[in-house]
């Protein structure tokens, strides 16, 4: 037996999937970083997408998981942005947004979404979550369907 580990598959491309030119490379990303004050807390977001009069209703709000930050939706965020208006939030406590002042629980963080879109004229949406952030998105849709 061999104590020899082969060498690792390499990538096809910058992207690990093999697309050569994946769109989320081409985007700068800092022409579109923004914050907003929601009841106190200042809430990291990125937001894409037509011009206003080109959007498609509803928009698309993303909601990361545990540990994650808005850049987890890299590679969606330009696909749906073609069409929607879409905001990707670092939730209070990550990423770029610092922790809050209330006490962090999903209903707190479902009215906060809600409060988020109030802030950002986002008067229906479809919210799209990950882990974590599909049960904020779970909690958000019971109180505000």
């Amino acid at each position: 037996m061999s104590d020899e580990l082969p060498d690792p598959t390499p990538a096809e491309g910058p992207d690990p999937y093999g697309n050569p030119d994946p769109e989320w490379l081409r985007v700068d990303w800092r022409e579109h970083l923004r914050t907003v004050d929601v009841d106190g807390t200042r809430i990291n977001y990125v937001e894409l997408g037509p011009p206003p009069g080109e959007r498609a209703p509803p928009a698309i709000v993303f909601v990361h998981g545990l540990s994650g930050a808005w850049t987890n939706w890299l590679e969606n965020i330009p696909h749906f942005a073609r069409r929607h208006r879409v905001v990707a939030l670092d939730l209070p406590g990550f990423g770029h947004s610092p922790l809050p002042e209330w006490t962090i629980t999903i209903p707190a963080y479902g009215r906060m979404l809600l409060a988020l879109c109030d802030a950002l004229e986002i008067p229906d949406c479809a919210v799209v979550g990950n882990s974590l952030g599909g049960f904020i998105a779970a909690e958000t849709a019971i109180n505000e369907p």
